[in-house]
Order: C-alpha cells, then sequence, then structure tokens
C-alpha cells in the first residue's frame, strides 16, 4: 500500500516550501501555515498588541484589494461547496481551504489576495470588536478549559496555559486600540518566508507556484512570549466540586524537552494501560474490581512539552486508597508480560490500516508534525516508531521516565 503520509517538496525561488500529495479525486484540500500566532500578540512586534492575532484571522475573510466587496471569498467558497476555515495556534495561523478541482485555482488565487492583500474597513472592524467580546466570555469562565474540573486541574494542580487569555482574546480595551493601522502593521508579518503551505487532491501544481510567485516574502524573526508547563502542586490533595457525584483519582506527569521516541511511547503506554479490549488497569478496575466503570487517558503536547493526565472514577474513598496502594505494582507487572505488550503492538498496527482514509486527517496529521518539526514523518516511520516498544526494556524505560511514582503526581476529586 501507497505510504498516505508522503509529501514532496517543492522549494520555491521566493523561499517558500509547497508540500504537496497528488491524489487522484475530484477535489483539493489546501492549508497554508503563517508563523504568527498567539504568543507574538505583543508590543515589541510591528503592530502587535494583545489579541491581535486572532483579530487580524477574523477580518483577513472579509476583504481584500482585488475582491473589496465583503464576504466575497467565503460566499464564493460556500456556494461551490466548498469549505474555507482558520485557526490561530501559539505560534502559527493555518488557513483551510477545500474546494472542487475544477475551480481551485480560481478559488486559492482569492483566497492568497485576501492572506496577503487585505483591506480593512472600520465598519468591519466594530463589528468583530464585539464577536470577539462575546467569544472571550464564552471562554472565559474555564480557560483554558471548557469545565470545572479540568479548570482546576489545568490552572491549580498543573499550570498548561501557555499564554494568558488577555493575550489571545485581548481585553475591552486592547480591542477598541486595534484600528485599520495596527492590522495592517501586524498583516505584514504574514509575509514570512517560513510559511508551510500543505495541498492534497488533483491539482497542477505549476499553478499553485505561478500563484505564489506573485507575492514577495521575506525573513521576519518575531519575539514571543509563551509560558512553559509546570507543577503548581506537587502535594497530594484533594478538592471538591460541584459537576459530580463520586470520587475521581487522577495522576498526572508533566514533561520538558522530550523527543518525539518518547512522546510517542508515552501515548503507546498510556493507551495500553487504559483501552477498553485488553488494557490491564481496565480490566483490573473494571472486570475484576468492579470498581470504575470506565477510565481515560489524556495527553496534550506543543513542541517539546507534553502533559498526560489518567481519570479514573471511582465508587467511595476505599476505593481509591487501593488504587493509590497497588497501580505502581499493576503497571510494573504489565512491563514483564512480554505476550501482553506483543499484543498491543500488533493491535496498533492493524489500526493504522483505518487512519488517513480521507485526505483531511492525512493533511491533519501532516500539519501536527510540520509545525512541531519541520518534517512530515511518513506511515512507515510512525509505524517502526511503534514497533520500538514491542521490547520492553524500551517501555521500562518510559515507565521509569513519566509513569514512575517518583515523577507523578496526583489529584483526588470529590463530590461538593
Amino acid at each position: 500500500m501507497k505510504d498516505r503520509l508522503f509529501f514532496k517538496i517543492k522549494k520555491m525561488s521566493n523561499g517558500i516550501d509547497i508540500h504537496y500529495q497528488k491524489v487522484d479525486v475530484p477535489f483539493v484540500y489546501l492549508s497554508i501555515i503563517i508563523p504568527v500566532g498567539s504568543t507574538h500578540s505583543i508590543s515589541t512586534n510591528e503592530g502587535g498588541i494583545n489579541g491581535v492575532a486572532h483579530f487580524l484571522e477574523h477580518m483577513i475573510f472579509e476583504r481584500s484589494k482585488n475582491f473589496p466587496e465583503k464576504g466575497v471569498l467565503e460566499k464564493f467558497v460556500d456556494l461551490n461547496g466548498g469549505y474555507i476555515n482558520a485557526d490561530v495556534g501559539l505560534e502559527e495561523t493555518i488557513f483551510y481551504l477545500s474546494i472542487s478541482n475544477k475551480l481551485f485555482d480560481k478559488a486559492m488565487s482569492r483566497f492568497c489576495e485576501h492572506l496577503f492583500n487585505p483591506v480593512f474597513k472600520e465598519e468591519d472592524i466594530k463589528i468583530q470588536r464585539e464577536i470577539i467580546r462575546n467569544e472571550r466570555k464564552q471562554k472565559e469562565r474555564y480557560y483554558p478549559e471548557n469545565n470545572e474540573i479540568d479548570n482546576y486541574l489545568n490552572t491549580k494542580w498543573m499550570k498548561t496555559e501557555r499564554v494568558p487569555i488577555r493575550q489571545l482574546f485581548g481585553s475591552d480595551s486592547d480591542l477598541n486600540k486595534i484600528d485599520i493601522k495596527i492590522l495592517e502593521r501586524f498583516n505584514c508579518n504574514y509575509r514570512s518566508k517560513k510559511i508551510k503551505v500543505l495541498v492534497s487532491g488533483k491539482f497542477n501544481l505549476k499553478n499553485i507556484e505561478k500563484i505564489f510567485s506573485k507575492y514577495f516574502f521575506q525573513n521576519i524573526k518575531l519575539k514571543k512570549n509563551i509560558e512553559h508547563i509546570d507543577w503548581k502542586e506537587k502535594k497530594y490533595k484533594n478538592k471538591k466540586f460541584k459537576d459530580i457525584k463520586h470520587p475521581i483519582y487522577v495522576i498526572g506527569g508533566i514533561f520538558n524537552n522530550i523527543s518525539l521516541k518518547d512522546e510517542w511511547g508515552i501515548r503507546f503506554l498510556g493507551i495500553l494501560l487504559t483501552n477498553y479490549s485488553h488494557g490491564p488497569l481496565y480490566t483490573w478496575l473494571r472486570k475484576e474490581k468492579g470498581i470504575s466503570y470506565s477510565m481515560r487517558f489524556s495527553d496534550d503536547s506543543y513542541g517539546k512539552e507534553i502533559f498526560w493526565k489518567m481519570y479514573i472514577p471511582t465508587n467511595k474513598m476505599a476505593d481509591v486508597e487501593e488504587i493509590r496502594l497497588n497501580i505502581h505494582k499493576k503497571i510494573k507487572e504489565i512491563l514483564n508480560d512480554a505476550k501482553l505488550i506483543k499484543n498491543e503492538v500488533k493491535r496498533r498496527l492493524y489500526r493504522r490500516v483505518f487512519f488517513y482514509q480521507d485526505i483531511a486527517d492525512r493533511m491533519d496529521m501532516a500539519e501536527n508534525y510540520l509545525i512541531r518539526d519541520g518534517v512530515i514523518y511518513t506511515e512507515k516511520y510512525f509505524d517502526n516508531l511503534t514497533k520500538i516498544f514491542e521490547n520492553s526494556k524500551e517501555l521500562e524505560k518510559i515507565y521509569d521516565k513519566y509513569f514512575s511514582k517518583k515523577v507523578v503526581r496526583e489529584f483526588l476529586c470529590l463530590s461538593k
């Protein structure tokens, strides 16, 4: 089977890299990764002010020099069955376009005009100020999460917010200061030679090159304000929450400067322990003890930082104490079960057959690692990473560095 994550690279003379994958389908997916994000919304950058990266992303699709009528790009794409969107990250803004291949060149030409030659009008800015105020108000209660428990765990137990909410959205006073001049100055940062272009589907590469060759790009170095993840509370504590009716035991870890291999290993071990088909912790706590209906492992990585959490709902405090007493003993037993580990590797490799069935999934995976490491890894590369952990000694290293009692922390959520 052809590797579905294999992208060729076209390096243009103006500094832009086009990562492309030709697929015989009647449509095209395009992502343009601009190296400008919320960490750059600071006064030391050209046009920098709290919230400006997010505000600019809202304004980009409004008007452009060659298409000054409001909303004409979105209308063109939508009425022709396509999709257009944008997302502001910490250090990048990604713009998305998908449309029939018959209309792709026309749509992409307009798309790039809006990115690199936008037109800003005060009447549009006034409307977006109110939209962004409303968006911020919906997020601020539990920022950076969406509920009471996760908000507490990620702000009082862990510190996982990398930019404060003001830097992301801007305060009311910040939003009132953002005007045409500020947006034009900050938009100049979009013309960076570090832009990455991703495209998959049926297209003419020469036409894409022709469109990008119209624009001048330069070396732009932006300053950033980003906080590193860390622990706020290392001691085992508990807190009562009104949203739950039973104890939830949480265990987790925070780590910096990790390799991709170790990131993959953390994910491998976490899912091995908790999956419902043969996960040893799941089997122990549900099928053997009847303590927990379900459990959840989650991880979040950015760059070379990662934090992970395992949530284990229980019925009573005695269950929690039994888990605390035995969980590391159970994990160590698993690390000596070569057959279990081998079966998990096999299960993962078989499941990968179902991955990347559609182009959107391939593009998403490619974007993640292009942003993280500047390269797009192939399916074969990830298969080989998975096979490394068939060696139990490699998995023991992951446990010692990222799951052992000496490096993890515990927290208990109780019912109010």
